[in-house]
């Protein structure tokens, strides 16, 4: 536990962390599970380029006598809540303290609940309860004598698509990740989260050639659907093929260590329906202990193509997403069809912006039946944002942090852990460097054909050819075919966990705050 308070002439800041810092450099405590801190050692670095260059999952604070200024990883995978009254700042990484502190009335910010419902998540800097919010990806905060002001750090990259520098740029910095995880199993035991897919099998094979003693561990939900039997099957291809023992953890939805309404409340504001993260890292935990570190290909799909990329529907995303042509509008209508929407191609920068920030299941195209005062508060937070000065590449980039990458999926890996005890969680994918040598060389041409081509050709450069089981112009034929059905894409069906989030959030507005916890009202 931590706790600081601060007057500033008159402002006053009251912070309570649910952890203690992990280390402190200077005048600076560092929360969380930071890599790379040689990087430190830098003079030239000030707090403000922290979140450009430091890897992990990580707070930083810093006190001075006339400020603090307080900082996250790029991504905004730490997630630090805040609510400012006309005197005060309250701030802490659990929202139940400060809502309890600060009093105010639970009330909903309509809109944002509207895009929650719509995207599982809240935008960047914004929760679904009037008042409370977050801290920016990709930011840094500084509370004074005058106030709280957040700044956006993003730096504009010049892009200039170069397939090989884009490929040796994020093979330098994958490596440079595993060499900061202990080598020695008896320091801490490294888990790898092994699904068989391109990611972790990359990840696998960076760690054997780094000399990291590690566990494969694949997740067998019991009972085990058909989808994960499969899965464990190709896992089980793949990691013979790498000459690697594979591990497995059988987990059940239900462990007396979980209790599923405090699992509600951390994910709240990101519901997310796979139960996996919670039951199976207890699984690993009763299995390995809890003095381990967890290595996860999260965040892949989303910093090289911006969503998901198997089959001939992630095909047409990229499609429309990266080439501004005849058959772009035409794949837009054919979606539009089949996802009863209004969809067309962006017409300006704004509506990319739009489209990119409120993209449906991953299709980054402009609906122009949405309700004009939802799409009007999306057009107030990108100009809040103030990206005038920021090419496209690196907007996109931005609001892809903005959205999806401090998102669910993300705080699903680092809430799981922060639960259940575990202080190392690594996702090598979403770096500081990844992501900007992305803005600066993605070859989007090829992306379209050949999605993550950076993780395929370097598993190759190892001599490892990932088989491939796809036929996407076979499939993209089929175009005509697909023209007969009211729907191919239903609406993913709210089950399990991500559901009854959503029936919790229902309850919050009837909510009153007792002892720092949200409890229904009966």
């Amino acid at each position: 536990m931590f706790k600081l308070k601060k007057n500033f002439l008159g402002f006053h800041v009251d912070i309570e962390l649910t952890m203690s810092p992990i280390v402190s450099k200077g005048d600076k405590l560092f929360f969380g599970y930071p890599l790379s801190l040689d990087k430190l050692e830098d003079s030239r670095l000030n707090i403000e380029q922290y979140p450009n260059q430091l890897k992990g999952s990580w707070l930083c604070i810093q006190e001075k006598s006339e400020r603090l200024k307080i900082c996250a990883d790029l991504t905004g995978g730490f997630r630090l809540y805040m609510i400012q009254t006309k005197n005060k700042i309250f701030l802490s990484d659990d929202y139940n303290i400060i809502l309890q502190k600060s009093s105010i009335p639970i009330r909903k910010n309509e809109w944002e609940y509207y895009y929650w419902q719509k995207h599982r998540y809240c935008t960047g800097g914004e929760t679904f309860v009037k008042k409370l919010n977050k801290l920016k990806p990709a930011s840094v905060l500084t509370i004074s004598s005058i106030g709280a002001k957040q700044e956006n750090i993003i730096e504009n990259t010049p892009s200039k698509p170069d397939y090989v520098k884009h490929v040796n740029a994020v093979h330098i910095d994958l490596k440079e990740t595993i060499n900061c995880l202990p080598k020695d199993a008896q320091e801490q035991t490294v888990i790898l989260f092994f699904s068989g897919g391109i990611d972790s099998t990359l990840l696998a094979k960076l760690l054997m050639e780094a000399g990291v003693s590690f566990k494969a561990v694949f997740l067998k939900p019991d009972p085990q659907p058909a989808a994960n039997i499969k899965d464990f099957e190709n896992a089980k291809v793949i990691a013979g093929l790498l000459n690697m023992p594979l591990e497995f953890c059988v987990f059940k939805n239900d462990h007396p260590s979980i209790e599923k309404e405090e699992v509600y409340k951390l994910q709240l504001f990101d519901r997310h329906f796979a139960s996996t993260f919670f039951y199976g890292t207890q699984a690993v935990i009763d299995k390995y202990g809890k003095d381990i570190i967890i290595v996860n290909g999260q965040s892949s799909d989303n910093v090289f193509s911006f969503g998901p990329t198997n089959g001939w529907v992630g095909y047409l995303q990229r499609y429309v997403l990266y080439q501004k042509d005849r058959r772009a509008k035409a794949i837009a209508q054919l979606l539009s069809k089949l996802k009863k929407k209004n969809f067309i191609v962006p017409r300006n920068s704004l509506e990319q912006q739009i489209a990119f920030l409120d993209e449906y299941e991953y299709c980054y195209l402009y609906d122009s039946n949405e309700n004009p005062i939802y799409y009007n508060y999306l057009k107030q937070l990108i100009r809040e944002e103030n990206l005038g000065h920021l090419n496209k590449n690196t907007k996109l980039m931005y609001w892809r942090l903005f959205s999806y990458l401090q998102g669910s999926d993300n705080q699903v890996v680092v809430n799981s852990a922060k639960y259940l005890g575990i202080k190392g969680i690594v996702m090598p994918y979403a770096t500081p460097e990844i992501i900007y040598s992305t803005i600066a060389h993605k070859d989007w041409k090829r992306e379209v054909q050949f999605p993550k081509y950076c993780i395929k050709d370097i598993l190759k450069s190892y001599g490892f050819a990932y088989p491939e089981n796809q036929d996407i112009k076979g499939k993209i034929s089929r175009f005509a075919k697909l023209l007969k059905y009211d729907s191919v894409f239903p609406d993913d069906e709210k089950l399990g966990m991500e559901g009854a989030i959503s029936d919790f959030a229902e309850q919050l507005f009837k909510a009153k705050v007792v002892e720092g916890e949200l409890v229904r009202s009966k």
